[in-house]
């Protein structure tokens, strides 16, 4: 999903796994929030990196070789959140 539908909050990884344990068939997505968000000439932005894992044992993780950045349309302020 795009633009935040879907999107949920934890604040550890147990909560994350069960939540997810009830479907492991199911295909997810995690990244972590920046409260200290990166900021280049008063917008936010994000670094995309695409990986791919496709075992836990032994990990076995894909990297893709590129990545992106994504720049926020309006200036970040602390003060104004909305």
């Amino acid at each position: 999903k795009s633009r935040g539908r879907g999107i949920r909050c934890f604040n550890n990884l147990q909560e994350i796994w069960s939540y997810v344990r009830h479907d492991l068939t199911e295909k997810w997505v995690a990244q972590k929030y920046i409260e200290r968000p990166l900021i280049v000439h008063r917008r936010k932005f994000d670094i995309r990196q695409w990986i791919l894992v496709t075992d836990w044992n032994p990990l076995t993780v894909w990297m893709y070789g590129e990545c992106y950045l994504r720049f926020a349309v309006e200036s970040f302020d602390l003060l104004n959140l909305d």
